[in-house]
């Protein structure tokens, strides 16, 4: 019903799972996003490094920093949020390289188109 356009920051666009957008929010269902806003800036952090290698942006993925807010989450305890599956996209190559489950210790595939 609507749709807003994203303009890199410093060249590169990060997302996690929460409207970042003013004029997005009203879509959100009311919750708390602590855990996705802690883990957006982080990417955004890690982004800054700039490697944007399929290995770079796997690292970055595979992430632990603070806990159960980390970007790569395990969800060890019962109920927790666990991270299910992870891709890196390389359109200019053609490729999707994902893998199910943690991208810290799970076998990556490629899909090529």
């Amino acid at each position: 019903t609507s749709a807003g356009i994203d303009e890199p920051n410093d060249g590169f666009l990060t997302h996690t799972n929460h409207y970042d957008r003013d004029d997005m929010r009203d879509f959100e269902r009311a919750g708390d996003y602590t855990s996705s806003c802690t883990r957006l800036d982080r990417a955004r952090e890690l982004a800054t490094g700039g490697d944007f290698t399929v290995a770079g942006l796997r690292e970055l993925l595979s992430d632990h920093a603070n806990g159960e807010n980390a970007i790569c989450r395990h969800g060890d305890e019962p109920k927790a949020v666990k991270t299910v599956f992870w891709c890196v996209a390389d359109v200019t190559a053609g490729e999707i390289t994902y893998g199910r489950g943690n991208p810290c210790d799970s076998e990556a595939q490629v899909y090529r188109f």
